[in-house]
C-alpha cells in the first residue's frame, strides 16, 4: 500500500534513508510539528492509530498524543477526553491482541500515553482505569506484558524517587498513591503471584518481567501483601533458577529495605530466615547471583546494627533484658561468615557490594566502650581480608590504565577506608601488622611476587592517610611505629626491586615520612645515593627518573644538615643531567628537570660558605649561558617555525631551569651579586631578541619576580 503524506514524514523524520536530505528532514519535521500542534490533531493520530500498516507512523501517533496529553488536556471538553480514553482502551483490547508482534518501541509508547493520561485522571474522572487496564489480562500473554509495561510506567512517570518533581507534582502523585493502595494493590499482589506462577515454566521473560515491576512496588504498597507464605517461598524457590536469580533478588532486598521501626526490621529479618538462605547460597560461582545476594547481606546487616544499636540502648536504659540485647547481637554476628567470603570474593562488585555493612559494623564497634575477644577476631578478619582486596590483581594494566584499573583504585581507596579505621579502634593490631608484612616483604624483595611486596608498602602509606584527626595519643604512637619501620626500608634492596611501582612507592613514602627518619647522617647518605643512583636519576625506567626528580628537593631540604661536606660531591654526580640543548633528549624531559635544577640548588643552600656557594653556581650555569649566548649571538631563533618553535622553547626552558634553581636558594649573600644578575641581564636579551613571544615573556615575568625576592633575601643577610 503507498504511503500518504503522514507515513512519510514520519519514515523520514524516524528513519531517513542514505539518501535523504537535510531539507527532507526539515520538511518532515515541519509536518508533523503541525499535525501536532493542530486542534484535532490528537483526533487524527487516534484514528490514523488503528489504520496505518507503517510502524514509524504508529510511533508519531502515539507521540503527538502524549504531546496533547501533556500540554493541553486541560482545554478538552470531557466527551473529548472520553473519547481519548476509550479509542486507546480499545487498542488495548482489540489492536494489541491482534497483533502480537508489535515492536517493543510501540508497545513502550502506548503505555507512556496510557500513563500520562492516568495521571491526569486518576482517581477522580478515571476511577474504573486499572478495571479496564487489567481485563486485558484475559487475553493472553501479549495482554500481560502490555499491562506490566504499563505499570512499569506508572512506577517511573509517578512514584520513582528518581526523577526530580515539583511540589503539585508530587502532591497529586500521592493522591494517587494513597487512592492505589485500597483501590488495586491488592489486587495488583495477586496478579504478581499469578503471572510468576503460570509464566516461570512457559514464558520465563515474561515471569522476570513481573518479577521486575514487582520490585518497583515493593517500596511503598503495604508490606503485608508481599511479606507472606506465599511470596517468600515463591523468591526462594526462583533463587534454585538461574533466570530468575536476579530478579528474585531484587524483591528480596527491597523487601528488606523497606522502611520500618528497627526492632521490626529485626523481626523482619527473623521471620525471612534470610541468614540461612545466604549460608546455603554464599558459595556461588555466579557472579551476578553472588552480586545479589551481597547486595541482600549489606541491607540486612546495616538493618541489623540498627536494632542491635537500638537493643543496646534500651539495655542501657533497663527497659529490655540483656538475653533480648544478646539477640540482637546474634543475629548480626551469624551473618558475618557471609559477609568474610562476600567482602573477600574474587568478583570486585561483590566485595564492593558489602562494604557498606562492613563500614557500618566497624562504626559499630568503635563505639562500643570495650572490644571483647571475639569482636577482635572480627577486626582481625576485616583487616586480612582488606589487605588482601588492596592487592593489584594479575591483569592490572600500569602502562595503560583504563576504566578497569580506575574502577580498581577507586574500590582500593574505599577499601583503605576501613583499614585506617580499624587502625583507629586497634592501633597496636594494625602496627603488628603492617610490621610483619614489611619485615617479609624486605627479607623477600628478591624473589617475592610483586604484589606481595606492594600492598606491604601501601599499607604503610594508608597509615600516614590516617593520622589527620587522631587524638594525640594515638598519633605519638603512630609517629613511634613509623620512626621504627623507615630504617629497614631505606637501608633495603626495595628501591632496586625490578617492577617501578616498588620503587615509586619506596621513594614517595620515604618522603612522605621523612620528618620521621632518624636523625642520621648515615641514613642521609643511603637516601641520597639511592636517589643520585641507577635506582633513582639513573634508573632505566622513565617515570622513575622523572619522580625522582620532584622528590629529591623535598629530601633535601629536610635532610640539608648532613650534606655539608659532601655537596660539591653531589652536584657532580648530577651535572651531567642539568646540561640540556635546544635537541631535547628524552632521558629527563625538561618539566622534570626543572625540578632537579630546584634540589641542586638546595643542595647549594647547605652550604655554609658563600664563596663556594658562588664557585659552585658558576659551574652550574655557566652551560646554559654558553648555549642561550649562541643562540642569541647566531640569531638562531630566526630558523624557528610556528610548528616547531626549537630555540624559543629551548630558551624559555634555559629561564625557568634558572629560576627553578634560585628557589632552591634560602640566602643570598655578596658573593652571589654577579652570580644572579648575569642570568637578568641574559633573560634581558632574549626578551629583547623575541618580544612577540607569550611563553618567553611569561618565563621572564616568573624570573625577575624571583630576582627581586633574591635580592630581598640578600637585604635581610
Amino acid at each position: 500500500k503507498r504511503m500518504d503524506e503522514f507515513e512519510r514524514a514520519a519514515v523520514l523524520a524516524l528513519t531517513p534513508g542514505p539518501t535523504t536530505t537535510a531539507s527532507d528532514m526539515m520538511n518532515a519535521q515541519h509536518y508533523l510539528s503541525q499535525v501536532q500542534a493542530s486542534r484535532d490533531g490528537w483526533r487524527f493520530a487516534l484514528e490514523k492509530l488503528f489504520l496505518t500498516q507503517c510502524m514509524q507512523a504508529r510511533f508519531m501517533c502515539l507521540q503527538t498524543l502524549v504531546l496533547t496529553v501533556e500540554s493541553s488536556v486541560d482545554s478538552l471538553s470531557e466527551e473529548e477526553k472520553l473519547h481519548l480514553r476509550g479509542g486507546l482502551m480499545k487498542w488495548l483490547t482489540d489492536y494489541i491482541p491482534a497483533h502480537p508482534s508489535e515492536d517493543a518501541s510501540i508497545k513502550n509508547k502506548y503505555a507512556q500515553v496510557l500513563v500520562v493520561l492516568f495521571k491526569s485522571e486518576y482517581p477522580q474522572r478515571w476511577p474504573t482505569f486499572f478495571r479496564e487496564l487489567l481485563a486485558s489480562v484475559s487475553t493472553g500473554p501479549v495482554g500481560v506484558d502490555i499491562v506490566l509495561r504499563v505499570l512499569e510506567t506508572i512506577d517511573r512517570l509517578i512514584v520513582s524517587s528518581e526523577t526530580i518533581r515539583g511540589a503539585s507534582d508530587i502532591a497529586q502523585n500521592t493522591i494517587i498513591k494513597d487512592y492505589m493502595r485500597h483501590d488495586v494493590v491488592p489486587t495488583l499482589a495477586d496478579l504478581w503471584h499469578g503471572i510468576i506462577m503460570t509464566y516461570r515454566g512457559s514464558m520465563p521473560q515474561l515471569a522476570t518481567n513481573a518479577l521486575n515491576v514487582l520490585k518497583c512496588y515493593i517500596g511503598w504498597i503495604e508490606i503485608q501483601h508481599i511479606l507472606n507464605e506465599r511470596y517468600i517461598t515463591m523468591f526462594y524457590e526462583l533463587l534454585s533458577t538461574e533466570q530468575f536469580r536476579a530478579a528474585a533478588c531484587g524483591c528480596i532486598h527491597e523487601l528488606v529495605d523497606k522502611g520500618m521501626d528497627p526492632l521490626a526490621k529485626l523481626e523482619l529479618v527473623n521471620s525471612m530466615k534470610l541468614q540461612q538462605i545466604l549460608s546455603g547460597y554464599c558459595d556461588t560461582e555466579d557472579e551476578q547471583f553472588q552480586l545479589g545476594l551481597a547486595k541482600i547481606l549489606n541491607i540486612m546487616g546495616i538493618e541489623l546494627l540498627a536494632g542491635w544499636r537500638k537493643l543496646s540502648t534500651l539495655l542501657a536504659e533497663k527497659t529490655i533484658s540483656a538475653e533480648m540485647e544478646a539477640k540482637g547481637r546474634q543475629m548480626v554476628e551469624e551473618t558475618l561468615p557471609i559477609l568474610w567470603k562476600f567482602l573477600n570474593s574474587k568478583y570486585l562488585k561483590t566485595s564492593e557490594a558489602v562494604l557498606g555493612y562492613t563500614t557500618s559494623y566497624l562504626v559499630l564497634l568503635r563505639k562500643r566502650p570495650a572490644l571483647d575477644e571475639r569482636q577482635t577476631e572480627h577486626l582481625t578478619n576485616i583487616m586480612a581480608i582488606s589487605a588482601n582486596k588492596m592487592r593489584y590483581p594479575g591483569d592490572y594494566n600500569f602502562d595503560k590504565e583504563d576504566e578497569n584499573e580506575k574502577t580498581f583504585l577507586l574500590y582500593r581507596a574505599d577499601v583503605g577506608h576501613l583499614f585506617a579505621k580499624i587502625f583507629k579502634m586497634a592501633p597496636q593490631l594494625v602496627a603488628t601488622w603492617v610490621h610483619n608484612a614489611l619485615t617479609t616483604a624486605i627479607a623477600g624483595s628478591k624473589t617475592l611476587p610483586f604484589a606481595d611486596v606492594e600492598i606491604a608498602l601501601h599499607l604503610l602509606a594508608l597509615l600516614g592517610d590516617a593520622m589527620s584527626g587522631l587524638p594525640n595519643q594515638l598519633r605519638t604512637v603512630l609517629e613511634a611505629f613509623i620512626t621504627q619501620v623507615l630504617p629497614p626500608v631505606i637501608e633495603s634492596n626495595l628501591s632496586a626491586y625490578p617492577h617501578r611501582v616498588i620503587v615509586l612507592t619506596t621513594y614517595d613514602l620515604i618522603v612522605k615520612y621523612g620528618r620521621y627518619i632518624p636523625d642520621s647522617p648515615a641514613l642521609t647518605q643511603a637516601i641520597i645515593t639511592q636517589f643520585l643512583s641507577e635506582r633513582g636519576l639513573r634508573n632505566p625506567d622513565r617515570k622513575v627518573r622523572c619522580r625522582v626528580c620532584d622528590n629529591l628537593g623535598r629530601m633535601i631540604r629536610m635532610r640539608k644538615q648532613h650534606l655539608v661536606g659532601i655537596a660539591e660531591q653531589l652536584i657532580l654526580s648530577v651535572k651531567d643531567l642539568l646540561n640540556f640543548g635546544p635537541q631535547f633528549d628524552t632521558y629527563i624531559p625538561p618539566d622534570s628537570k626543572h625540578f632537579l635544577f630546584e634540589s641542586v640548588g638546595a643542595i647549594v643552600a647547605s652550604v655554609p660558605d658563600p664563596s663556594q656557594q658562588a664557585a659552585l653556581l658558576k659551574t652550574i650555569l655557566a652551560p646554559l649561558f654558553e648555549a642561550v649566548g649562541s643562540v642569541l649571538a647566531g640569531r638562531l631563533y630566526t630558523q624557528d617555525t610556528p610548528e616547531n618553535p626549537l630555540y624559543e622553547t629551548y630558551m624559555k626552558h634555559a629561564i625557568v631551569a634558572v629560576t627553578q634553581l634560585s628557589k632552591g636558594i634560602t640566602t643570598v649573600t655578596e658573593a652571589q651579586h654577579e652570580v644572579w644578575t648575569g642570568p637578568l641581564e641574559l633573560a634581558l636579551k632574549v626578551g629583547a631578541a623575541l618580544p612577540g613571544s607569550t611563553s618567553l615573556r611569561q618565563a621572564w615575568i616568573v624570573w625577575v619576580e624571583q630576582f627581586c625576592r633574591l635580592f630581598r633575601l640578600q637585604s635581610q643577610c
